[in-house]
Parts: structure tokens; C-alpha cells; sequence
């Protein structure tokens, strides 16, 4: 997707070089955008992503990636910067630091990656570009009012080419090659090398192999000739053997961890998620999956197995899933993954009933599950029972997926609570970047007599700042 490449182009992109001593980057990138003007400008891209449907809504794999980043994060020594890590719906081996600490990995990279440190490679690397200011000490020398503009010009470009506007994205390429006005935000030589350096040095502190780093660099080098007809600025700091060397160098100054070869379980039940998701034509990977169990042709058997009955359901073939399912519940141990496996060959089968009593059954092993929750939800509100959805959605954590209040928004429909599903509606619109949709789902409960006093001043409150939220971004857009 050439919007999101643009979007790397401003924002970040992977990248390989050596290692610096460490600058003293002091205060002055604060002065010039504050840590909490840096969380809004990456929350407003973040959720632009998310209204243009850019953003993987699979709640097993964002929990994963979120998992592995803060984990990573955890050893960057940045106890005061709040990381947000997420998945991008794009096949192209990528990933970006922005403000605020949202750091996006394109699913086609965790599909590329051949281990679970290859992957935290990547996160580690982006997590250090965070943790070191880069983006902001790449402002220093620019104008405050270049960050508004950058931003209107990547959500604009997003908005172009989710219409299929060519013109609009032949503008946005346009703007793009006047970079020295558009911020530059590739960041420099140096940058790049400290983000080595400490990304490696948190991989290492985090428990992976450091050679996971150069390795993956490996596959990115190897992978380049693919990208040789995108244009210049979407291809910037391709990797070379130097690069590879350096980087193996780097390595070899750290200590060496006996950790898992290939990474956990998880991480391969993950991929084989992300991969029957975005692939289009699942026949022909089911023969190739297939094959590769014949063949015994695999990192992970259970990501195989796995991977055949996910496709086998998703074809509606419940019988032909059964198979993987049975043998999954023989050579592997009981995973949250495998109850909804489950209760979805239940849903396949037409035993409504009884994939709601595996969800239920399961949550009680899983308390608060997030994924286990809003897929029980999901099948609850298919069921027209809007007061089980209601009470296991309130019980619910981490309620900041945009799904969550779709949901609870339908739940409180099926009760006939039409204020409270407005209400909600406008938080999943508001979540998603879908401004206009959140005002209008609140305006209709101000049009409405007999409101409670008290839930229409909170209303009002929060319609204006939604209100306010909207004028700005307007503000951008004529800027």
C-alpha cells in the first residue's frame, strides 16, 4: 500500500547500521513538542490508520505483539514513555516508530521473520528510535508548524488512496520529494546506529539470541531486489553486507542466551493466524500446507495444523477442520487459541448453543480474556442475548479496542437501551478516527425529550470535545 510507505517515509522504517557511543540528547526536543503533544500527534495517526481499516483488528494477534513489545520495552530503561504496539494490515516486510511511543509492524514482516527474536529484532530496534527521541531531535531544526502539516499530508495520502484518488496520491509522492521541507523524518546516519546499538543491547537484556538482529537483516537484504521498482524515497537505507557484518560484530560483543531457537509456541500459532487471514485464495495454501505436513517441512507443526483448520473453517468445511483440531488436542497442551478453535467448529456446525457453553467453559479457565471475551460476545449478540453480551463485556479489561463499544453498543440495542447504544456507537466511531459518525451518534441523543439530566451533561461534555477534535484536524486539512 503506497500510503502506508509514504507514511514510513515520514515516520520510520527498518533499517541496519553500527553502533555509537550514546549522545547526551538532553531537553531541547521536549521544548519544541512536548511528550504529551507527541502522544496526541501519534494518537491521531494511529486512529487515522484505524478509519481507513489499516489496522489488523484480530485481538489473539494484537495481544501477542503487544505482549512481546512491552516485554522488550521493558528493558529499555524508559519507565516514563508509554509504548503502543499494533498491526498493519500490509503484506510488505515493514515497521515504523512514530510519536507518542505507537510503534506499527506490518503483518507481511511477522510473516517474513523465521523466529520470534527476528521479530524482537525489529520491535527492538523501532523501540530504541522511541526511547532516544529521534523523531523529535529530527525537529530541532524545523519549524513547530511542519508537524501539522506532515500529519495532514499522511492522512490525507491514506484517505486518497482508501478512495482510490490517483491524484491524490500522485500529490502526496509530489510532497514527498521536497523532503527537506517536509521534515525528513528518514532518520540520520546516527540515529540508526544508535538504534542498533540499543536495540540490540535490549534484545540481548530481554533474553533473545543478539545474532537474531543481524539474521534478520539477512532476510531483509535478501528480499531488497523486490522493492528495486518503487520509487527512491520509498526504498531509502537499503541494507548491505557491511551493514550485515557490523551488525554480526555487534553481536559478538553480547552475551549469548540459551532461549528458545525458533521462539514460543505462540509466535508460530500467531503466524499461522496472520497468514489464513490475509490470504485471498486459501485452496491453494491449503495444498501447500498440506504438502508441507507430507513432506515434514516445517518450523512448527502445530502452526501447520493449526493453520489447516483455521482455513478449513474459514471455507465453511468443518468436517475437513476436524482432523487438525483432534490432533492439536492431542500432541499440544490446552491454549486459549484452541478453545476458540473449538467453539468456532461448534458455530460451524450449527451448535450455537454449545459453542456458547465452550466460551463460557473457557473463560472460566481464562478469566477476563480479551479475545476469548469479545469472541464470546460476538457469538452472544448472534444469539439476540443482548444481557449475557452486556454483563460479560462490562466484566471485560483493556476495553480500548474500538470493536469492544460495536459491541457493547449492539448489546445495549438488544435491550432496547437505544441512549447507551448511541453512546457507545459514538466511542467506537471515535476510536476508529471517524469523527463526523461519533458527533452524529451523539447529536440524535440531544434530540431526543425526556433525557437524563445528568447523562445528557456528560453527553454534552464529551460532544464537545469530540467537537473540538474534529476542528482541529479540519484545521490541518486547510493548513
Amino acid at each position: 500500500m503506497r500510503q502506508l510507505l509514504f507514511f514510513l517515509l515520514l515516520y520510520g522504517h527498518i533499517s541496519v547500521s553500527t553502533a555509537v557511543d550514546l549522545p547526551d540528547i538532553g531537553s531541547s526536543a521536549d521544548t519544541l513538542i512536548t511528550r504529551a503533544q507527541q502522544r496526541q500527534y501519534g494518537d491521531m495517526l494511529y486512529k487515522s490508520l484505524h478509519k481507513y481499516n489499516l489496522i489488523t483488528e484480530d485481538i489473539a494477534a494484537d495481544t501477542y505483539i503487544q505482549s512481546l513489545g512491552n516485554r522488550l520495552a521493558s528493558f529499555a530503561k524508559a519507565a516514563d514513555q508509554p509504548f503502543h504496539f499494533f498491526l498493519i494490515n500490509d503484506k510488505s516486510i515493514n515497521a515504523f516508530a512514530t510519536f507518542g511511543g505507537y510503534i506499527g509492524v506490518h503483518i507481511g514482516l511477522v510473516l517474513s521473520s523465521r523466529s520470534e527474536g527476528e521479530l524482537a529484532a525489529v520491535l527492538a530496534h523501532e523501540i530504541s528510535h522511541i526511547t532516544q527521541q529521534h523523531l523529535s531531535r529530527s525537529l530541532e531544526k524545523r519549524k513547530r508548524n511542519t508537524i501539522p502539516l506532515m500529519i495532514a499530508s499522511a492522512v490525507a495520502l491514506a484517505a486518497g488512496a482508501a478512495s482510490g484518488d490517483g491524484d491524490v496520491i500522485e500529490a502526496a509522492a509530489a510532497v514527498a520529494s521536497y523532503g527537506s521541507y517536509m521534515l525528513e523524518l528518514k532518520f540520520t546516519r546516527d540515529h540508526e546506529k544508535e538504534a542498533d546499538r540499543l536495540g540490540m543491547q535490549v534484545l540481548s537484556d530481554a533474553g533473545f539470541n543478539p545474532y537474531d538482529m543481524p539474521a534478520f537483516f539477512d532476510v531483509l537484504y535478501k528480499k531488497s531486489r523486490y522493492y528495486t521498482k518503487y520509487p527512491e524515497f520509498l526504498s531509502s537505507h537499503p541494507i548491505s553486507l557491511n551493514r550485515l557484518s557490523e551488525a554480526t560484530n555487534l553481536a559478538n560483543k553480547l552475551p549469548k542466551f540459551n532461549s528458545l531457537k525458533e521462539g514460543t509456541p505462540l509466535y508460530h500459532l500467531i503466524r499461522a493466524r496472520l497468514l489464513v487471514a490475509s490470504t485471498d485464495k486459501l485452496s491453494p495454501l491449503i495444498q501447500q500446507l498440506d504438502t508441507m505436513l507430507i513432506d515434514k517441512r516445517y518450523r512448527s507443526e502445530k502452526a501447520v495444523h493449526y493453520a489447516l483448520a483455521l482455513a478449513q473453517l474459514k471455507l465453511h468445511r468443518p468436517e475437513q477442520a476436524k482432523p487438525h483440531i483432534d490432533w492439536l488436542d492431542k500432541y499440544d497442551e490446552k491454549r486459549v487459541l484452541y478453545h476458540d478453535l473449538h467453539a468456532q467448529y461448534q458455530i460451524e456446525k450449527g451448535n450455537d448453543q454449545q459453542a456458547a457453553t465452550l466460551y463460557k467453559t473457557a473463560l472460566l479457565l481464562y478469566p477476563k480474556d480479551n479475545f476469548l471475551g469479545l469472541q464470546y460476545a460476538k457469538h452472544l449478540i448472534s444469539l439476540q442475548q443482548g444481557q449475557a453480551a452486556f454483563q460479560l463485556l462490562s466484566s471485560l479489561n483493556n476495553t480500548y479496542y474500538p470493536i469492544y463499544y460495536l459491541y457493547l453498543s449492539q448489546a445495549y440495542q438488544l435491550l432496547g437501551k437505544k441512549i447507551q447504544a448511541h453512546i457507545n456507537l459514538a466511542e467506537y466511531h471515535a476510536l476508529r478516527g471517524e469523527l463526523k459518525a461519533a458527533i452524529a451518534q451523539l447529536t440524535l441523543i440531544r434530540r431526543q425529550k425526556n433525557v437524563d439530566y445528568y447523562l445528557l451533561t456528560k453527553v454534552n461534555a464529551r460532544l464537545k470535545e469530540l467537537n473540538n477534535a474534529y476542528n482541529e484536524i479540519k484545521a490541518l486539512d486547510n493548513s
